[in-house]
């Protein structure tokens, strides 16, 4: 049974800890912004000023780059969060996402997908957009250096990872992006009228020692994609991947899951493949998950 002194004071503590609290709150509905209030941590941003990261080692943005044609300036598609903590600098996180400009390109298939871009935070739910070095100020873009390449229509992101491989060792590890992209051919069986170019979509691997500054990883297919369409398939896309439990000497082993077009059905389904050192990937039989039946 509490004394009278003793609920006084559990109420100061209470009272006290909801007053930091309500500050806390205050403090980050200071920091957002109209779209953010809303409901939205991002929305297309066509112009204005961003930060840029100068490096590996470096996260505290600097600088100053103005732009009225910013790349995701038009639409935002798909992202990837990743949190990371340091004993001095505290949390950061990093929010990679797809976009696409108002000048992007048309003809391209209307998707939320053009570019690949960077915003971060340190609390998850302010986030400032930072500038990349590739058009726009993205961090990666089609590829215009080979016009073979399985992406030189459009880029989407599908996941971020941080680790070494037992084909790339990094003692600090290497950020791997899991990414889709699709090329100048068009795609089949698309309803009239609708732009189709970059249609056929397959899945590829980009390496960066600071997540900002990328570089692509030649796949095992002649257009230098990790994973491409299987026969009976339109595309495949949006990777996410996940590294299996081993233990002991066993192999380390990775399980990929990707979104695909079944062209028999003309259904969405969801199919898997496996990996050693992710840049190598064998399907899995089958579609993992695929449409219920209507009702």
């Amino acid at each position: 049974r509490l004394s009278p002194s003793d609920m006084t004071s559990s109420m100061q503590r209470a009272c006290a800890l909801s007053f930091l609290a309500t500050a806390a709150a205050l403090n980050v509905q200071s920091r957002l912004t109209t779209a953010q209030r809303a409901g939205l941590l991002l929305s297309p941003q066509p112009a204005g000023v961003r930060k840029v990261l100068p490096g590996a080692g470096a996260p505290v943005p600097r600088g100053g780059v103005e732009s009225d044609d910013w790349w995701d300036g038009a639409t935002l598609g798909s992202c990837v969060v990743r949190r990371f903590t340091d004993e001095m600098a505290g949390d950061r996180w990093m929010l990679w996402y797809s976009g696409r400009s108002a000048s992007f390109d048309s003809d391209v298939v209307p998707l939320a997908t053009g570019a690949v871009g960077l915003a971060q935070s340190t609390d998850g739910v302010v986030w400032e957009r930072l500038a990349g070095d590739e058009a726009g100020g993205a961090c990666l873009v089609p590829n215009e250096d080979e016009w073979w390449g399985f992406d030189t229509s459009h880029v989407g992101v599908g996941d971020v990872h941080v680790m070494s491989s037992r084909v790339i060792q990094n003692g600090l590890g290497l950020y791997w992006m899991f990414y889709f992209g699709g090329d100048g051919e068009e795609l089949a069986n698309a309803p009239a009228g609708a732009p189709t170019r970059g249609g056929r979509m397959s899945i590829g691997v980009a390496l960066s020692n600071d997540g900002v500054h990328w570089g692509r990883v030649e796949g095992e297919h002649p257009s230098g994609a990790a994973l491409e369409p299987a026969e009976g398939e339109s595309f495949v896309g949006w990777p996410q991947a996940l590294r299996l439990p081993s233990s002991g000497d066993q192999e380390e082993s990775w399980l990929l899951y990707y979104h695909a077009l079944d062209e028999a059905s003309g259904r969405f389904a969801i199919g898997s493949a496996v990996s050693s050192d992710c840049v190598k990937w064998t399907r899995r039989d089958g579609y993992c998950l695929t449409a219920g039946p209507e009702g």
